[in-house]
């Protein structure tokens, strides 16, 4: 009985995380405890400490806290694991997650609401040219010229900031194409919107 009561006693003395979402959850607020990490990208903070581990731990952590489906809360989620998935270099490893969320993410229709779909089209663009740059020949130009299908996508989506994604990516591509003189005028382009 000692034993289990100082283990309780420890475990309440821990200092508690004392994050917006974290409060949230304490006081009851699910929804926002597990909306704002996500749709903030709080991740981000910890991949710019070039901690990707952490970033993949808290998102994987924050969605935990939510139901089975597949809701904002599990497309923001994605997002995070695809970003953080680039940013270690392991554009296979994204094109997996990609592929392996698809049919929940479109039986979900959140792929009807504009942002969503330009997000998760960003991330097929750049899971594209991430694979491109360690392709050669026929692959490579697969690859890329999957990548120009979604980029036609961003700039019919008419919101300047998808346009200007769109022609940021294009500039990679034709970056990875050796157009070096068209790549500086996308990217001015994109600049400039």
């Amino acid at each position: 009985v000692r034993r289990g009561a100082s283990r309780h006693r420890a475990a309440a003395q821990q200092p508690q995380l004392d994050t917006p979402g974290s409060r949230r959850l304490r006081g009851g607020d699910r929804y926002g405890a597990v909306s704002l990490p996500l749709l903030a990208y709080a991740y981000i903070d910890d991949l710019m400490a070039d901690e990707p581990a952490r970033a993949r731990e808290m998102i994987r952590g924050t969605l935990s806290l939510w139901p089975q489906g597949f809701h904002l809360q599990h497309c923001d989620a994605l997002v995070g694991e695809v970003e953080t998935l680039l940013y270690e270099g392991n554009p296979s490893g994204a094109e997996t997650a990609l592929d392996r969320n698809w049919a929940r993410l479109k039986a979900s229709h959140l792929l009807e609401i504009q942002i969503n779909r330009a997000l998760v089209t960003v991330l097929r663009v750049k899971t594209n040219i991430a694979l491109a740059v360690n392709e050669a020949g026929s692959g490579q130009s697969k690859r890329l010229a999957a990548a120009m299908r979604g980029i036609r996508s961003l700039l019919k989506m008419r919101t300047s900031w998808a346009v200007a994604v769109g022609h940021l990516l294009y500039g990679c591509v034709r970056t990875i194409d050796g157009r070096r003189t068209e790549a500086v005028s996308d990217l001015k382009t994109a600049h400039d919107i």
